[in-house]
């Protein structure tokens, strides 16, 4: 099971320092933010989970916000239930609760994972998500100190990654010794065959 990102687009992604390079956040996002995100995606293997506004309103749709996000340069892959619900009572009346992180509870009981982290610069979560909660800023987002206590949080509570690259290395190293029986134990190297074969 993959670990689970909570992703914030507002201040973490669209931020003041990008809005003065021209990043208007509709036609770009601040590029520094979104590489470190693709990167943080790529080493983790998390999948995201918009708690975003952005998951909304004129954001909605089949060209709404994954598509928007992606436009814009997100490559990191999205969970299938893709975007956390606005809450309401169970008997259906009332107000809708903007608690993101009640929100967050509620996709989480849902969908148990076996690690999540929260990044967004809004502080709305529950006492119990606070140790996985990274506070970016709007001024310039999701920057590299983010990115290694996100990392901390997802790699090592991510046994499904771990045990993913530990099968690469043993792939690896099978398919080493087979290219040197293939080669009746003569080294896969051409130069050191032929110091072999010298000797």
């Amino acid at each position: 099971m993959s670990p689970i990102l909570f992703l914030d687009v507002d201040g973490v992604l669209n931020t003041h320092d990008g809005w003065a390079a021209g990043h208007d956040g509709h036609d770009s996002l601040d590029p520094g933010p979104v590489a470190r995100l693709n990167a943080l995606c790529h080493r983790t293997g998390c999948r995201i989970v918009v708690s975003s506004s952005w998951r909304g309103g004129p954001y909605r749709g089949p060209k709404g916000c994954r598509a928007i996000l992606r436009r814009l340069g997100v490559t990191g892959p999205f969970h299938r239930d893709w975007r956390t619900r606005d809450w309401r009572p169970a008997d259906g009346w009332g107000w809708e609760c903007k608690v993101r992180g009640k929100q967050i509870a509620d996709w989480l009981a849902a969908h148990p994972a076996t690690a999540y982290a929260i990044v967004d610069d809004d502080s709305d979560m529950l006492p119990e998500q606070m140790p996985r909660y990274v506070k970016t800023h709007f001024k310039d987002g999701l920057q590299d100190v983010h990115i290694e206590r996100l990392i901390a949080l997802l790699a090592f509570d991510a046994p499904a990654v771990v045990e993913r690259h530990r099968q690469e290395l043993r792939d690896g190293a099978a398919a080493a010794k087979a290219a040197w029986d293939r080669r009746g134990g003569v080294p896969v190297n051409a130069r050191f065959a032929a110091r072999v074969r010298a000797k």
